[in-house]
């Protein structure tokens, strides 16, 4: 378009000004014809690189020569971030990270960027610079988005069987072939066996992959698996919490006795009371009961359970089993319990002191210091039996202590 200006100079003639539009200048100047650009824009993560691929044309019968230069600049800024020719030309900011990698000369302005920063977001565009030609393809704006860099995924993700092997995934996200990453490993866990490999798709993205083989056991319930990634001069990581299950294993104990356990046997005074502790491990939780014989006292679902022995008496003198079971196996333990009685059928040895109208005599374990002292091993129940069978004798001329010698 024609743009005339009129302007009166002092001797009265009017001069006119021709204006024409430079190519390419200003957003609102329609196309000029033979110049285009095709590229289309990208997303980037975070320290990682992209190729960018672009080509232009001139008007037909226009040649570029071989001192052409092309320079992708940020729009809005006078921020060279890429020039063919004339490194000098680029910003510091850019410098090194962003390369015109196409032959401008034959019409390819393609471009790469490594280590992308979040700076480098926003909208760039392309210029020649030549003998014959200076154009900016300002209509053919090209967009960077730089996104946050994605953690590698870990699978499968669930339970792990004790003993039993298995292979975990770790798999970073596609990346172009420049910037690749590499896989690594982190944990308490043994690792048996590494496998690294890569899988690239239709579009020439690279994605590392990495197998492991482990035998989880116990020991590595609840600690953490890592795997990182590292691309060059950034690294990103994923982890997870190993959830180990195992059949249940057991810890019986009495707690407040004193005396040794080494044989599972616990000796009760009648009348006492004992608390039974059956301690469980397992994963996941176990099913925890108490027998006697072949019936159930009491009966849980968690790390452990108590019997109480309230008030024992002789019948309480048995052997009581702890069950615990989960879906992966199961245990018992047992302990026995004695029941000691002072009075009920059980012999005990007693020391007989006579008093016999104020003469006092002892016998010891039936050992006869005066003839007329008699020393008895006997039952109170024989005792009592023989008062009965003799009413008619006379508390004044006798009396009788018993004292427990054990």
């Amino acid at each position: 378009m024609w743009h005339i200006q009129a302007q009166i100079c002092q001797h009265g003639f009017v001069v006119l000004f021709f204006l024409l539009p430079l190519p390419g200048k200003g957003a609102d100047s329609p196309p000029t014809p033979g110049y285009t650009l095709s590229a289309q824009s990208v997303l980037v993560a975070s320290g990682l690189c992209v190729e960018i691929p672009c080509t232009f044309t001139v008007p037909a019968g226009s040649t570029l020569s071989t001192r052409v230069t092309g320079i992708w600049r940020r729009t809005g800024t006078p921020d060279i971030v890429a020039a063919s020719t004339e490194a000098s030309m680029v910003s510091n900011g850019t410098k090194g990270r962003f390369t015109l990698t196409g032959k401008v000369q034959e019409g390819n302005c393609s471009f790469s960027i490594s280590n992308a920063q979040p700076a480098d977001q926003g909208i760039y565009e392309f210029l020649i610079e030549d003998e014959s030609h200076k154009y900016s393809y300002s209509r053919n704006h090209l967009s960077v988005t730089v996104t946050d860099l994605l953690e590698p995924t870990i699978s499968p993700v669930g339970e792990l069987i004790a003993g039993k092997p298995i292979t975990l995934t770790c798999t970073a996200h596609p990346a172009p072939q420049g910037c690749k990453g590499n896989i690594t490993w982190g944990g308490r866990i043994n690792i048996e066996n590494i496998s690294n490999y890569e899988r690239e798709d239709q579009a020439g993205k690279v994605t590392s992959i990495s197998d492991i083989t482990v035998t989880p056991s116990q020991r590595e319930h609840n600690s953490p698996l890592t795997c990182t990634v590292t691309y060059s001069g950034v690294s990103t990581n994923s982890s997870i919490t190993l959830d180990v299950q195992y059949p249940p294993s057991m810890t019986i104990t009495v707690p407040g006795y004193n005396g040794t356990y080494e044989n599972k046997s616990v000796a009760v005074i009648e009348g006492d009371t004992k608390r039974l502790r059956c301690e469980v491990n397992s994963n996941p939780v176990a099913d925890v009961s108490w027998w006697r014989g072949d019936g159930i006292l009491i009966a849980t679902s968690g790390q452990g359970l108590t019997l109480v022995l309230e008030n024992v008496s002789v019948a309480d003198g048995v052997t009581y089993t702890c069950l615990a079971r989960n879906t992966h196996g199961s245990v018992s333990g047992t302990v026995s319990v004695t029941v000691a009685s002072l009075t009920h059928d059980k012999k005990i040895n007693h020391l007989i002191i006579l008093m016999i109208r104020g003469l006092s005599i002892l016998a010891l374990s039936g050992i006869i210091a005066v003839p007329a002292v008699l020393v008895m091993r006997c039952r109170e129940k024989r005792r009592q039996r023989q008062a009965e069978d003799n009413p008619k004798s006379s508390p004044e001329n006798y009396e009788v202590a018993y004292c427990n010698t054990e």
